[in-house]
């Protein structure tokens, strides 16, 4: 039988414990995310843009400004 796995929420605080905390952060190493705890609450933010994409918009924002 095969374990479930949950989609954690992201971009939002959620009440976990420092070990579902560190769990968490477990799961995502082979992502590009931050994360965060404070006080008995932890947040996960996915990098929404990689830097090469973000490279590439500059250099078609200033081909496009000449």
């Amino acid at each position: 039988m095969s374990e479930t796995q949950t989609q954690l929420p992201t971009d939002i605080w959620i009440c976990a414990s420092w070990q579902e905390y560190e769990q968490a952060i477990a799961n995502l190493l082979n992502e590009k995310a931050k994360s965060y705890y404070y006080k008995g609450h932890m947040r996960l933010e996915m990098a929404p843009v990689s830097f090469d994409h973000g490279q590439d918009h500059v250099v078609i924002i200033f081909a496009v400004t000449l």
